[in-house]
């Protein structure tokens, strides 16, 4: 079994009488970015908390089928281990410092040692360096985003899973950010999925992008991304990358539930 991966296999969700996910195969590689995109409600963010292990019993009964690995790992095994970083659309930040933020998921479960060094590198990675005793409060939604970005990567994850993590941003922070994501991830080559509902955010951050159907949701194609990373946004005015979104909107588009109305 090779290191640093996630391994998807046939897996399948059920919310009561709901069918979700129809049996789902899907595998991200070291240092591969994977965008999971379709359109509203497909499944995609119940894709990624299957991956997680986040769904629960308080939610709906629910049921899955097939298997999960990360590492190797059951990702509720991987969990435990501290494997598994997430970011989410709404930033999810505590009361309290920038610092206490970031090193909460040390002390959440089993206690981990702060790499002192390794959280310095970390905060100059995603432009903190100075604001490590600034509160929550006092900052803009763009430095919230990067605190929830250098959280997610505190334990030195073995994946790391992106849920819609620019969608409350303008277009002016969400560039900027997603610029600086992906020389983040080009530099610290954490297998990565990210759910969006923007097809440039998709194009741009991802090596591979995999169009799901709507419900109940299975992979319709998956599309390679060939830009060199780490990316700029200069590329979105390229050629190849408009024709690439272009790709994207006409297969989301040919097979979603309202072509017909």
């Amino acid at each position: 079994m090779n290191k640093n991966r996630i391994v998807v296999e046939n897996l399948n969700l059920w919310f009561g009488k709901n069918y979700i996910l129809e049996p789902i195969n899907l595998e991200v590689n070291k240092n591969e970015i994977v965008a999971i995109f379709g359109e509203s409600g497909c499944g995609k963010s119940s894709l990624l908390r299957s991956i997680a292990d986040l769904h629960t019993v308080k939610e709906v009964e629910y049921t899955t089928g097939g298997n999960v690995l990360i590492n190797g790992l059951s990702p509720s095994q991987a969990k435990k281990e501290k494997m598994i970083g997430m970011a989410f659309q709404e930033h999810t930040l505590k009361e309290g410092t920038v610092r206490d933020n970031i090193l909460l998921p040390l002390n959440i479960g089993r206690k981990s040692i702060v790499d002192t060094e390794y959280y310095e590198k970390l905060l100059s990675l995603v432009g903190l360096a100075e604001y490590a005793d600034y509160t929550i409060d006092t900052l803009s939604g763009g430095m919230k985003q990067r605190v929830s970005f250098a959280r997610a990567l505190i334990t030195k994850p073995e994946v790391l899973l992106l849920d819609e993590p620019f969608s409350a941003l303008d277009l002016v922070l969400k560039t900027r950010l997603m610029e600086e994501l992906s020389a983040i991830l080009n530099k610290v080559q954490t297998p990565t999925i990210i759910v969006t509902h923007t097809i440039e955010e998709a194009v741009f951050l991802a090596d591979r992008i995999i169009i799901l159907s709507s419900k109940p949701a299975k992979i319709n194609t998956e599309i390679k991304v060939n830009f060199p990373k780490p990316r700029l946004a200069s590329i979105m005015n390229s050629l190849d990358f408009m024709n690439t979104v272009n790709t994207c909107r006409n297969l989301i588009l040919n097979n979603s539930k309202y072509e017909n109305l």
